[in-house]
């Protein structure tokens, strides 16, 4: 009794593990938009009404270019079984259709999700923003001196166009000249030019 019972355990072990397949879904997940949805979870598991189905649990994410695959180990009790699939809170249903005694192999089923939402606006990190009010500042300020330059385009040299007299021959001419008029004109020593000239700027 025994041996018969170990033998009915191990054939129903073993047309279990014979019946049992693999069953792929794939696809592109994109958002109203038609954009890509990436590297974002979807939850698969059965509907709620199905029963017997409580196997099929399982997380998978989405790629860059938003594909996903899900790859589930079934059997032929799950033909027609209907599978719930989550993401970002949208639900999206699939019918699982097993592959028929003369086929030879499950083709995996392709199956596109497009949510009803767009895609989420993500604010500017805090690094981004700094460099943003660093630039900001820049260019207001490159702008401020460009405007004064604008209105007084003399200002910058008003310094240079002071005239001042020669000590020495009451010649009159700008004072940035009057060190290398007193050295070359009056042969008076660099040092003694620049004393010279000072005072007479003063005044």
């Amino acid at each position: 009794m025994n041996k018969l019972l170990l033998v009915s355990i191990l054939l129903l072990a073993f047309s279990n593990i014979v019946s049992a397949e693999v069953y792929t879904i794939s696809g592109y997940t994109t958002f109203s938009d038609g954009t890509p949805v990436k590297k974002t979870k979807i939850t698969v598991e059965c509907s709620a009404n199905e029963y017997n189905c409580t196997s099929i649990n399982d997380v998978v994410t989405t790629d860059l270019n938003g594909k996903y695959q899900i790859v589930l180990d079934i059997n032929k009790s799950h033909n027609g079984k209907e599978l719930s699939l989550e993401i970002l809170g949208e639900y999206f249903f699939h019918t699982m259709e097993l592959k028929s005694q003369n086929e030879t192999q499950q083709e995996p089923a392709i199956q596109d999700i497009q949510l009803n939402q767009n895609p989420p606006t993500y604010p500017l990190s805090f690094s981004a923003c700094c460099v943003f009010l660093i630039f900001s500042i820049a260019f207001v300020i490159a702008i401020s001196r460009t405007f004064n330059r604008m209105i007084n385009p003399k200002e910058e040299f008003i310094i240079d166009r002071i005239i001042v007299i020669c000590p020495i021959c009451n010649g009159n001419l700008p004072n940035h000249l009057l060190i290398r008029h007193l050295i070359v004109e009056h042969d008076i020593a660099a040092s003694d030019a620049a004393n010279i000239s000072e005072q007479a700027t003063k005044y």
